[in-house]
């Protein structure tokens, strides 16, 4: 079996499924809200960065399995705001390979990082996108880390926070799962803070009435 990438995506998106194939991606499978593309050979490293970007694209967690000649495979997990997490499947055999020893150095135990716990700075998000690149509707690139607002995922959903300077706060808005779609409209409510920065009587109007209608 040659070395390949196959993304495992929650959320399937005409723009994001775009953005894959420029990439290189070939779609094996388009069911549903599922994408699962796979890419050529490229390294592993370069395979880490597309499972992140994924998952900040989206959103939601992604999946990234790089299988290396059918000797062992590197399983990528990659949750909005937080790092890439690793596991190797047949690590024995991943001892005298290049790509191997790269995963040995990052998945030693051959298991997956805890999802991180609820945030002690944005109140009850459980993962915060407050770096890396998003895009925007209209296809423009934002550096999150300079952002006025941020996002990420709670228990219940989808929120966004104001940028904190380390103090604790209170998020500005929610956007619960089962309501509707809570990622775009959270999305879109965010895209809303971004371009009226000096009105935020205004803007949680607005967003108040998003959740209501």
């Amino acid at each position: 079996m040659g070395t390949s990438l196959t993304w495992l995506v929650a959320r399937r998106e005409s723009s994001f499924e775009d953005v894959m194939n420029r990439r290189g991606g070939r779609a094996v499978s388009l069911q549903d809200a599922w994408m699962v593309f796979e890419f050529p050979l490229r390294s592993p490293g370069d395979d880490a960065r597309l499972v992140e970007d994924a998952s900040a694209a989206n959103g939601e967690p992604s999946l990234g399995i790089r299988v290396q000649d059918g000797d062992f495979a590197i399983v990528m997990l990659a949750v909005p705001g937080s790092e890439v997490s690793y596991v190797l499947l047949q690590p024995e055999a991943a001892t005298e390979d290049d790509e191997g020893l790269w995963a040995l150095a990052r998945a030693p135990h051959v298991g997956l990082q805890r999802l991180p716990q609820e945030s002690p700075v944005y109140q009850g998000a459980l993962t915060i996108q407050d770096h890396g690149k998003a895009q925007l509707s209209n296809g423009r690139l934002v550096d999150m880390a300079k952002v006025p607002y941020v996002w990420g995922h709670t228990a219940e959903g989808f929120s966004i926070w104001p940028r904190s300077g380390g103090a604790p706060v209170a998020p500005v808005a929610h956007f619960r799962k089962g309501e509707g779609d809570a990622y775009h409209a959270m999305r879109a409510a965010w895209e809303e803070l971004l371009v009226h920065p000096q009105e935020p009587m205004k803007r949680r109007l607005r967003l108040r009435r998003r959740l209501q209608g």
